[in-house]
């Protein structure tokens, strides 16, 4: 077998970021173009570390006088013979050094589904954001028909948008700091199309409330639709920021879905039974005792306030 070391650049949480193959039995690590494989870090020296690949597979790592030094498995050192699998730290790099007659685990059986691949063109999360504003605009003009109120209904359409970028910036952090991918526009589209179908789906079921559904059933139908747009939403920004199995990831979701109902149906419950511990009291209007009211006309009633504040003056001038 041809003598092949791999060099493998991990991330923070130890996925493979980059890989080098270099053929023969050393290999010079560092940031000099002289190496055999070219760090980009700062911290790292010209020529930092050599690799050697043993007639036995194991690897002989020797510190070529750098300026931070190596570590293996935390441990500095200037030269020492270990496995083929190893992580090797020089600079703010992490590195794992494997051999050509590294065995990897049998191929996982199926196939993930890039369905999130229809949302990666250039044009459809802002075709998908016009959507939303539009629809969410048009409800809007239809519920109050004033064109008065055309420019607070610009500001809340301002709001949503912002909102919405701002939705899309925070999971597109996640997957940059994961997974090192701009997914911005994806997060975007994802954001744009959970708030469309959720119009949409009040407004069914609006409708439908108001023909023939209503009372717990209409309720049961809402919660399942913010419970099934909860998940899809949760599990397409996920998707895009892990490199988690859909299956288990599916799973992952559906506990934290679970678990916030679960949360909203209890606090629901809570509300319910302290309103109807609530002393009642008897709200009905009831006529008044006849003796309440004077049975005086309009007439006299007006010359008695005339005579009391005749005798409220004269009291008033009295010292």
């Amino acid at each position: 077998m041809e003598a092949v070391i791999w060099v493998e650049e991990l991330d923070h949480a130890g996925r493979v970021r980059l890989r080098h193959r270099v053929a023969g039995r050393r290999a010079r690590i560092g940031r000099a173009y002289a190496a055999d494989v070219l760090i980009d870090d700062a911290y790292v020296s010209p020529l930092h570390l050599e690799v050697e690949l043993l007639e036995d597979g194991g690897l002989t790592l020797r510190d070529l006088g750098s300026a931070n030094g190596s570590q293996l498995d935390g441990r500095p050192f200037e030269q020492v013979i270990t496995a083929s699998d190893c992580t090797v730290r020089i600079g703010e790099s992490l590195l794992r050094l494997r051999s050509a007659a590294h065995t990897v685990p049998a191929a996982v059986l199926g196939r993930q589904r890039d369905w999130l691949g229809l949302l990666r063109g250039r044009w459809v999360p802002l075709l998908l954001v016009l959507a939303t504003l539009g629809v969410i605009a048009g409800e809007q003009w239809l519920d109050r028909l004033d064109p008065t109120q055309l420019a607070s209904e610009l500001g809340q359409l301002l709001a949503i948008m912002g909102g919405l970028q701002l939705w899309a910036l925070l999971w597109a952090g996640f997957s940059r700091l994961l997974l090192h991918r701009n997914e911005f526009g994806r997060h975007l589209a994802i954001g744009s199309l959970a708030l469309l179908l959720w119009i949409a789906g009040n407004e069914l079921l609006d409708l439908l409330e108001y023909a023939w559904l209503g009372g717990l059933f209409g309720f049961v139908l809402r919660l399942l639709l913010f419970a099934g747009l909860g998940f899809a939403l949760l599990f397409a920004h996920l998707r895009l920021t892990s490199r988690v199995t859909d299956r288990r990831l599916a799973t992952i979701v559906a506990i934290q879905v679970g678990f916030g109902l679960s949360c909203f149906l209890l606090l629901q419950y809570i509300d319910s039974d302290r309103f109807d511990s609530e002393p009642a009291y008897d709200s009905r209007i009831a006529p008044l005792p006849a003796g309440w009211l004077p049975a005086d006309g309009i007439d006299e009633f007006f010359a008695d306030s005339e005579a009391l504040k005749q005798e409220a003056d004269e009291a008033a001038k009295q010292p």
